[in-house]
């Protein structure tokens, strides 16, 4: 299922459920208006197309390169640069692209290089069976329906997540995940994986620096990590069904 269309069905997801634990209003807002995706969450998206669907990068991608401009004796202030870049956005908005800098691709290649230089990261994303693999479940104790989308996964023995980060220091790492709730993604997909008949497994986290040397670290979530994770994301679907 692409990502257009896994969008669109009306099921409660890992990011409708951190807007809703902020409050219903939040969550109602979001229903209502498309929330703008921030730069880290644009390049998130960017890197991993890069890394697992690299075939589709420059269908869904559109590179700017300042270099192009027509005027090439001014800058993009001139109005021969304004008009094409009009042009550019233009082209990208018909296509169903994004438009990005070519510093962001540049920055994809040299990550991916490194990334590619760790052997049990590249291990373990060489050996999924299903990427960006997508879950529809229905939750046993509320009743709501869920649904979640996977990175990469090896069916019954593992999953894993790419992130992007400032540290990717196992402890800090840790500490990150907690705060932005990775705990509760990944009991949330564990869970939602096994009520599809996907047997549960390891669950890792790959993350990557995005600046030099974009150093990488592959992290297991322990059983402590998984057991949080599924108190919170429970709590936040009694709740969820409980004010509906």
């Amino acid at each position: 299922l692409c990502k257009e269309d896994y969008y669109k069905v009306p099921r409660f997801s890992q990011s409708a459920m951190k807007e809703f634990d902020q409050s219903p209003r939040h969550y109602l807002w979001c229903l209502r208006n498309k929330k703008p995706p921030t730069k880290p969450k644009i390049f998130g998206n960017m890197y991993h197309t890069f890394v697992f669907e690299n075939d589709q990068f420059k269908k869904r991608f559109r590179i700017f390169d300042i270099d192009g401009r027509p005027d090439k004796l001014h800058g993009m202030l001139s109005n021969q640069n304004k008009e094409w870049k009009k042009h550019e956005v233009s082209e990208a908005e018909r296509k169903g692209q994004r438009l990005i800098n070519l510093e962001d691709k540049i920055l994809c290649e040299d990550m991916f290089i490194e990334l590619e230089r760790d052997d049990f990261a590249m291990e373990l994303i060489n050996d999924c069976t299903d990427t960006e693999k997508s879950l529809f479940w229905t939750d046993a104790v509320t009743g709501i329906e869920c649904k979640g989308k996977v990175d990469k996964m090896k069916r019954s023995v593992y999953k894993l997540d790419l992130k992007t980060c400032e540290d990717a220091k196992p402890y800090v790492i840790r500490r990150h995940a907690i705060q932005q709730g990775w705990h509760i993604q990944a009991a949330f997909y564990e869970d939602g994986g096994h009520e599809i008949g996907v047997t549960k497994g390891d669950f890792y986290f790959i993350a990557q620096e995005k600046t030099p040397p974009y150093a990488v670290s592959v992290n297991l979530c322990d059983k402590e990590f998984i057991k949080h994770g599924r108190m919170e994301y429970s709590r936040i679907l009694e709740n969820y069904a409980y004010w509906r």
